[in-house]
């Protein structure tokens, strides 16, 4: 087989600074459990209250095209 000529859809701008927010999470809730469980909370909580409709959208969105 001919690697040369497949395209990959891997993309470093995308990749790289997940990865890093991923294994920054974990890391903090590894050492630091309690404040990390209360900012993510926050976080949470934030996002149910204020953008309830956008996930409301997005589901509803994503049925139609189903």
């Amino acid at each position: 087989m001919n690697f040369q000529n497949v395209r990959s859809t891997f993309n470093k701008g995308v990749t790289i600074p997940s990865l890093i927010f991923i294994i920054g999470t974990c890391f903090l809730s590894a050492v630091y459990p309690k404040p990390t469980e209360k900012i993510l909370n926050e976080i949470k909580e934030f996002i149910f209250i204020n953008l309830n409709w956008v996930y409301v959208w997005a589901v509803t969105l994503f049925v139609i095209f189903l």
